[in-house]
């Protein structure tokens, strides 16, 4: 049995700067590159009366073009190639409007880290049922990882019910943890009074390292 291909799901819209909306489009971002090659995205409506016709560009040139049918509310694109932009025509400005989430599938799983949970996908030529982390066979080929371990694991079983090797997954990029902030420099003169701008150095920090430093200039008495 194909014991299948591990590929990771992430929230790129609404979420920061990752995508936005022009129109009738939504457009990634430079910054989407930071996820790592672009395998295929998921699209979640609100709604879809009429159905919708999506096409699908990179930089260059138009990629795929589907129908999200009416009555369906998610839809996966998977490309034949890799990606690192793309922008999605809905075709009109009300369509775009009913998205209520997109999804970038990624063979990039570690390397950056999210705040979010991970989807987890096994691709299998011949898979059928999949089993998640020793649980019971299910017809879904996701799961939703909400913290880092490298214990986690799937079994793929065919219409046959053989079974496949093990796969091991690790995910280690999940950060959920709130940043702090220290003080490390003010400019705090021997009498107590400024006569000029005071001066405020942070530093800024994760559970991982310092993430960099901030002056603030002009900072007034309270």
């Amino acid at each position: 049995v194909d014991k299948g291909t591990i590929t990771y799901g992430y929230q790129i819209y609404p979420k920061g700067d990752l995508a936005t909306v022009e129109g009738k489009k939504i457009n990634f971002n430079s910054n989407i590159k930071e996820y790592g090659n672009i395998l295929g995205v998921k699209v979640y409506l609100t709604s879809n009366t009429s159905g919708i016709y999506v096409t699908v560009s990179d930089s260059t040139k138009q990629i795929m073009g589907r129908t999200i049918s009416s009555g369906v509310t998610e839809m996966e694109f998977a490309f034949t190639g890799s990606y690192q932009y793309l922008s999605l025509d809905f075709g009109t400005t009300t369509n775009a409007s009913r998205v209520s989430k997109i999804e970038v599938i990624t063979d990039h799983s570690n390397g950056f880290y999210t705040n979010q949970d991970v989807n987890v996908y096994v691709s299998s030529s011949d898979g059928v049922y999949y089993s998640f982390n020793g649980g019971n066979y299910q017809s879904s080929n996701k799961t939703t990882l909400t913290a880092n371990g490298s214990n986690y694991s799937v079994k793929v079983k065919d219409s046959a019910g053989n079974v496949s090797e093990e796969t091991k997954i690790s995910i280690n990029n999940i950060d959920k943890d709130k940043p702090s902030c220290e003080v490390i420099a003010l400019n705090e003169p021997a009498d107590g009074w400024y006569i000029l701008d005071a001066s405020l150095t942070l530093n800024k920090y994760d559970d991982k390292s310092v993430t960099g430093s901030n002056v603030i200039s002009g900072v007034s008495g309270y």
